[in-house]
């Protein structure tokens, strides 16, 4: 997780960053990918450059630098199994604790699912 979250950080993160400057709602999505492909040209040679130099066997670096987007998904997809976790943590204290708001709201979500499969 930490090494596909540190490498791929920068191609991401900062293209995220500058795309939310844009006033333009639907320019934003354009504005992102530009940046991304732009910062990959960059830091994609570079990487491999430092994957050439600090990893001796040449084969052995190139397979390093072709596993950096996998890390990358990885990381993402280890992300969002922590935020699930989260939200079931919170979910069973709610549960644990009793709330009657959390109480209405599954009555209430449970009786949408009732009447739409009844359509």
């Amino acid at each position: 997780f930490l090494a596909g979250a540190a490498l791929n950080i920068l191609t991401y993160q900062v293209s995220y960053l500058q795309a939310i400057k844009s006033k333009d709602p639907a320019f934003i999505s354009t504005a992102r990918y530009g940046f991304f492909l732009g910062l990959s040209f960059i830091f994609g040679p570079l990487y491999l450059i430092l994957a050439l130099i600090f990893i001796k066997p040449w084969w052995m670096a190139i397979l390093a630098f072709m596993m950096i987007p996998v890390l990358g998904v990885l990381a993402w997809n280890w992300f969002l199994l922590l935020l699930r976790t989260i939200g079931g943590i919170r979910i069973w204290n709610l549960r644990r604790t009793g709330n009657a708001l959390f109480s209405r709201l599954q009555e209430t979500y449970s009786m949408i699912i009732k009447r739409v499969s009844s359509l």
